[in-house]
């Protein structure tokens, strides 16, 4: 099996009321509610990766992702993983902010109620089967990968993240490519 680990560039998408407004923010990571008194303050985290380093046509065997906490949320804090726009591929630095809050929470989900964020340190989240698809699909279409999470309700003390996300990638080496239809053209 080979691995590739690739960064994942951090964000958010903020809410804010007053003035009751979302916004994309890069270069900061935490999810859940950091409201005040006088500020409702809500945010759903981005991880957007590029694939230049995974190999075309291969179809993942693995896709974990692994997040630095160094602040917990509240007890109560529950995590949701999805992938952006449910499939992975849209990018959240072109999306106006309402909608990129809208899809940060798709259909789809590698991940369900996790309690892994009320604690701190290293924290490493195997995002299933269908992420594999998922990533096989945006490498040939986009050649990035944009994975996101919230907090069940956006109601529990926000949990924070060092800027250092990371994407790791197992697939098989060796053997027949994924699209074996390729071999008999003497394209692969």
């Amino acid at each position: 099996m080979g691995v590739v680990t690739v960064p994942a560039d951090a964000g958010i998408v903020r809410y804010a009321s007053p003035p009751g407004e979302h916004n994309v923010y890069w270069g900061t990571s935490w999810v859940g509610d950091a409201s005040t008194k006088s500020q409702t303050e809500l945010a759903r985290q981005l991880a957007k990766s590029a694939l230049d380093k995974f190999p075309a046509r291969r179809l993942p065997k693995n896709i974990r992702i692994r997040f630095y906490v160094t602040g917990d949320g509240g007890v109560n804090h529950y995590l949701d993983i999805h992938p952006y726009n449910n499939d992975g591929q849209a990018d959240p630095a072109t999306d106006p902010g309402p909608t990129a809050w809208n899809r940060c929470d798709p259909p789809n989900i590698y991940v369900m109620g996790s309690d892994a964020f009320r604690s701190t340190g290293e924290k490493w989240f195997d995002l299933g089967s269908s992420a594999c698809q998922h990533v096989k699909d945006a490498k040939e279409a986009v050649n990035r990968y944009t994975v996101a999470t919230h907090e069940w309700g956006d109601d529990d003390p926000a949990a924070v993240c060092s800027l250092d996300i990371r994407l790791e990638i197992t697939y098989p080496t060796g053997g027949l490519p994924a699209n074996r239809a390729l071999i008999p053209m003497g394209l692969m």
